[in-house]
């Protein structure tokens, strides 16, 4: 067999993978190759192509159900994106979504409620960069950093200077995380706990009041009892309900008792 001959019989052999490498050059792997029956030297070379034309299939098989899940799960991460969006916008608690350089992704619209500034005005900057003072920014940046490094929550109190005056939040910060389980953001929601800080600060004064009464009480039941031990005659004092509440020395002298045994006793 001369070069031609061979030329033309190679060509003739190979025919069957024209339509395979047809289909094949606009992304279609499913057509099989039809091996010939008669074993000769190209045998091998379509039995390879045959179990290469496998491979991509299962390979494509693959990759369209990786595509077909992560579809599902931007489906499923949008609606609960919607629905938590829905839910915080009807919170009266600030709602806040840290990213981790501490730029803001989300806020609700409670945050502007509170601080009075639009809420476009947050996304994509810092607190710092909004403008508000370092010292009230880091009140929430430090445990929003701590909940990046640690993937555990963390809580804070702060005092925000509102347009209608100082209000006190209670907050918590939680890690959110992404479908790999590594932390997207950090979610800081703040509850406004102005009136138990005003209760807080009446039973305080109101404590103090009640100290200041009883301390007073003392140095006036003091200054008695010194007075009652300079008297010579004996003196006896009943409450209301004739019980000895004091009595002096001479008292106990004449009467041959002990102070023990006669205060809270009844005399008549």
């Amino acid at each position: 067999m001369n070069y031609e001959e061979y030329q033309e019989y190679t060509k003739k052999k190979l025919e069957g993978l024209r339509e395979i490498f047809a289909h094949a050059a606009v992304g279609d792997f499913s057509k099989n190759l039809e091996i010939p029956d008669e074993d000769d030297e190209f045998t091998e070379l379509y039995t390879g192509i045959q179990i290469m034309l496998d491979i991509i299939r299962e390979k494509i098989q693959t990759l369209e159900k990786e595509i077909d899940d992560r579809k599902k799960t931007a489906v499923i991460l949008r609606e609960r994106e919607e629905d938590f969006k829905a839910l915080s916008e009807d919170s009266p608690d600030m709602v806040a979504r840290f990213e981790h350089d501490l730029k803001l992704s989300y806020v609700n619209s409670s945050v502007t409620k509170v601080t009075g500034i639009p809420a476009e005005t947050f996304i994509g900057k810092t607190t710092l960069e909004i403008g508000m003072p370092k010292e009230l920014s880091d009140q929430w940046n430090i445990p929003v950093l701590n909940v990046f490094k640690t993937a555990k929550f963390e809580t804070a109190e702060f005092a925000y200077p509102s347009p209608n005056g100082k209000v006190y939040f209670h907050a918590r910060f939680v890690p959110e995380f992404d479908p790999e389980g590594k932390i997207e953001y950090v979610l800081g929601v703040a509850h406004d706990v102005s009136d138990l800080k005003t209760y807080e600060e009446e039973l305080k004064k109101k404590t103090i009041e009640v100290y200041n009464q009883s301390a007073k009480l003392s140095e006036e039941k003091a200054r008695a009892e010194a007075f009652l031990k300079s008297i010579g005659d004996g003196v006896v004092v009943n409450n209301n309900e004739g019980q000895i509440i004091m009595i002096n020395e001479a008292a106990l002298r004449i009467l041959q008792r002990t102070n023990e045994e006669m205060i809270g006793k009844k005399w008549s």
